[in-house]
């Protein structure tokens, strides 16, 4: 089953995957986006800060957002890592809006798998609903 649900997460989204760690990339910047629980809709402040990230960049090339969504662990484990794959393909969306190149964006889903903050099952918290945005950018680019 969860690899039912899972193909069907990768149906949702166009991936493009990050170059596999190739000499030439560095990654320069972390930013995280948090989320409501139990939604994928990116928050008017997530909104301020993925803008703030992107107008950063905007001017360079040769770089990458390599965007992992995470959920806390409650509900089912399955139904976090379609949720985790939806709050990416939001984040991914919001971006493409914005100008961002869709080819110079790839997405990993995690749900509950890597928790920020620990927790029991079935506990919800804030630090754990999250998008990761790392930055990749061509050594010896500078900023």
């Amino acid at each position: 089953m969860r690899i039912l649900i899972f193909a069907i997460a990768l149906l949702l989204w166009p991936l493009t995957p990050l170059p596999a760690q190739p000499d030439n990339l560095v990654k320069e910047k972390r930013t995280v986006i948090y989320f409501m629980p139990g939604s994928s809709e990116v928050t008017p402040a997530g909104k301020d800060v993925i803008k703030s990230l992107v107008e950063q960049y905007a001017k360079r090339r040769g770089h990458y957002f390599y965007l992992s969504g995470h959920t806390d662990s409650r509900g089912e484990a399955d139904e976090n890592l379609l949720l985790s794959a939806r709050m990416a393909n939001a984040v991914a969306a919001y971006m493409k809006t914005i100008g961002v190149n869709p080819h110079s964006i790839s997405l990993a889903a995690f749900g509950e798998s890597i928790l920020e903050e620990k927790t029991r099952d079935g506990v919800g918290e804030p630090l754990n609903r999250r998008v990761v945005i790392n930055v990749y950018v061509p050594k010896g680019a500078g900023k």
